[in-house]
């Protein structure tokens, strides 16, 4: 774990001060990379993953322990070039249509206006 150094001020502000200040005190702060996880690669994961089980940070331990459980299929989506954000967009948009039209719509009137793009 590292420290960052704060003094709190009068307000209980706790902006940076100088080293040499008399009323310091610790704050812990994660490790440089262990909480960000948003630029990595594929053969990076593994790497990331040992930073992150090596800080004293129990949230990222739990996601860690989920990735491992299908690392394969991590490492696969982090060095593939596809995604599954046009899935996405168009599933998002047919919930919009279907709640717009609960309890007024039957299925067929549902099918026609997400076909129809309206």
């Amino acid at each position: 774990m590292r420290f960052a150094t704060t003094r709190a001020g009068a307000c209980g502000s706790t902006a940076p001060r100088s080293r040499s200040s008399a009323h310091v005190r610790a704050v812990p702060r994660p490790a440089a990379g262990a909480a960000t996880g948003r630029d990595l690669t594929g053969s990076e994961l593994p790497a990331w993953m040992e930073r992150v089980e090596h800080d004293d940070l129990p949230a990222l331990h739990s996601l860690v322990n989920g990735l491992r459980r299908d690392q394969d299929a991590v490492i696969v989506s982090l060095s593939s070039s596809w995604n599954s954000g046009q899935v996405e967009g168009q599933d998002t948009r047919v919930k919009r249509i279907k709640r717009g039209g609960y309890g007024r719509a039957n299925s067929d009137l549902l099918s026609i206006r997400i076909l129809h793009r309206s």
